[in-house]
């Protein structure tokens, strides 16, 4: 239902005006103008805060300073009433600045008639409630963005200019307040390869006239790398000629995350039935400790795999390694570990403890093992027992089975400290 009584503020400093206006106004008979009257720049803005009124007619001149000023501060202050600036005289300079800065309409009071002032306020009015609407709908629009992790994107062809949604600069770890970025600056965010492939896509949409869909790898200002899908297409106009290229993003890091993470699982479950088959194929222990070795290496990418086997005086000897290049070879050399002999490492060895440090300078291992790590040039390492378990047979004639420490399966990083990721 229309609105029976609009609620008009006028800021006005000459009473004379301010008698005219009403008397115009006081003619309209629907809707009917109720008409509030400021005549100083710090009651008008007080009045325009209120929220209470429909519309505003802001007079130019008002003393000191002006109403450019004050609808300035208006806009400022998120003023949702539509302000209309009057002046005495026609300036085309000063209607065009209003209108940049915010004004809903502009009038001069030589031309104001009673059809002429009601039609305007009208229309303001009913504007305003479409600017309102589209800004609630835009609003709720950037807040699905948001949590969908969805933004979209928009080219124009002939200037090059690129305009992003709230939720792209989100996607690129950016802020909305930020400048929007340069079409070569948001090209230098994608990685080297997904650049290309980009500038191919591109060149194939514009070519065509077909939609793309595909996916890219970005690097974020933070150097985080995100993964994205985005569906493209062409602009043209009612000529058919293309204007520009429309776009949407989707954030679908943690669903590529999750695809890797498959993937590496299905990766370690073939490497381990590779090994368990080739083990099964050979009875011979040398080939079956090469190939541990080897194949787990290949699982943790590594500097160095070895099986240690324990000596019966307590020092344990390299039997099998396994190398990456430029690595110091360990294999057939004789260790003394010199915090051995005062520690009950192989009990606990037996009981299922295992060892993973990522970092040999800042763990709390004894400093004569450090020293020996370093020697080896070890700056993470992971250490599993190999056990055995030994069947004996008592004077009773019954078996007893007794666990043994055979030896050690041992990786090491050479290069840099390292966080295991063991599952």
């Amino acid at each position: 239902m229309e609105k029976q009584i609009i609620n008009l503020l006028l800021i006005e400093d000459d009473q004379d005006d301010f008698i005219a206006i009403n008397d115009i106004l006081s003619e309209v008979e629907s809707p009917k103008i109720s008409l509030d009257w400021e005549n100083t720049y710090e009651g008008g803005l007080a009045a325009i805060e209120t929220g209470e009124y429909d519309v505003c007619l802001l007079d130019y001149r008002l003393g000191e300073k002006d109403g450019i000023e004050l609808l300035k501060t208006a806009i400022d202050l998120n003023c949702q009433t539509p302000i209309i600036l009057v002046t005495g005289q026609g300036d085309r300079e000063l209607d065009l600045l209003a209108m940049k800065i915010g004004a809903a309409d502009y009038l001069n009071k030589l031309e104001i008639r009673e059809y002429t002032l009601e039609r305007v306020i009208r229309y303001v009015i009913e504007r305003n409630k479409h600017l309102i609407a589209l800004k609630e709908s835009q609003a709720k629009l950037q807040e699905a963005q948001k949590i969908a992790h969805l933004g979209n994107w928009e080219l124009d062809l002939k200037t090059q200019k690129i305009t992003w949604s709230d939720e792209v600069f989100r996607i690129f770890g950016m802020s909305s307040t930020q400048k929007q970025p340069t079409y070569p600056e948001f090209l230098e965010m994608f990685l080297p390869e997904s650049r290309k492939l980009w500038s191919e896509n591109m060149a194939l949409i514009l070519e065509k006239t077909q939609k793309c869909e595909c996916e890219y790898e970005i690097i974020r200002p933070d150097g985080t790398v995100r993964y994205l899908y985005t569906k493209t297409t062409l602009i043209t106009n009612s000529n058919l000629e293309s204007i520009g290229i429309f776009g949407t993003i989707l954030d679908i890091t943690k669903r590529q995350q999750a695809e890797l993470e498959v993937k590496k699982i299905r990766k370690q479950e073939h490497l381990l039935s590779i090994v368990i088959d080739r083990i099964h194929q050979s009875l011979n222990l040398e080939e079956i400790l090469e190939t541990t070795v080897e194949s787990v290496r290949e699982f943790l990418q590594c500097d160095r795999v070895l099986i240690y086997r324990f000596l019966p005086n307590g020092h344990g000897l390299v039997e099998k390694e396994s190398l990456a290049p430029n690595c110091l070879s360990l294999l057939g050399m004789i260790i003394v570990d010199p915090c051995f002999p005062n520690s009950d490492i192989l009990e606990r060895y037996k009981q299922g403890y295992f060892s993973i440090i990522s970092n040999i300078n800042k763990s709390k291992i004894k400093s004569c093992y450090a020293e020996l790590l370093t020697q080896f040039q070890v700056k993470a390492n992971i250490v599993l027992p190999i056990l055995i378990t030994n069947e004996t047979e008592n004077k009773n004639h019954t078996e007893k089975s007794e666990i043994n420490v055979w030896g050690l399966l041992i990786a090491h990083h050479c290069r840099e400290n390292r966080e295991w990721e063991i599952s």
